[in-house]
């Protein structure tokens, strides 16, 4: 039954990413701050649930592959990250293109690395 909490995740976080896509500067903008903000995002949500199932003893998997597998790989959206850097390539946008890169990586571990933290310091 996990293959049913990664399909119903998988939508929910698909139709979130589909949301923010619309209100995040829905026209073209000069910077993918839609997807950038959907990475970010399922990392923190990811760092959390980790964090949740570590700390508890009766956890179900299935919330793993649901909230995991499931949400957080329908919300983030490396395809269209890909995408976009080529896009960013092909335009000749070669600061936007590493300002994409660095901060789409560099904030998504620091953002798990952050999170994870401050729950290993709050007990």
């Amino acid at each position: 039954m996990n293959w049913l909490a990664v399909f119903v995740g998988g939508g929910a976080g698909s139709v979130l990413r589909y949301f923010i896509s619309l209100r995040v500067n829905p026209k073209a903008p000069d910077f993918p701050m839609a997807t950038y903000f959907s990475n970010l995002l399922a990392c923190a949500i990811l760092a959390v649930v980790l964090i949740l199932a570590s700390q508890k003893q009766d956890w179900n998997p299935r919330w793993s592959a649901l909230l995991i597998t499931g949400f957080c790989g329908g919300l983030s959206t490396f395809s269209t990250f890909s995408l976009e850097n080529v896009v960013l390539l092909r335009h000749g946008l070669w600061m936007t293109l590493f300002l994409n890169v660095f901060l789409s990586v560099g904030m998504g571990i620091a953002t798990i690395w952050f999170i994870a933290r401050h729950y290993a310091t709050a007990d």
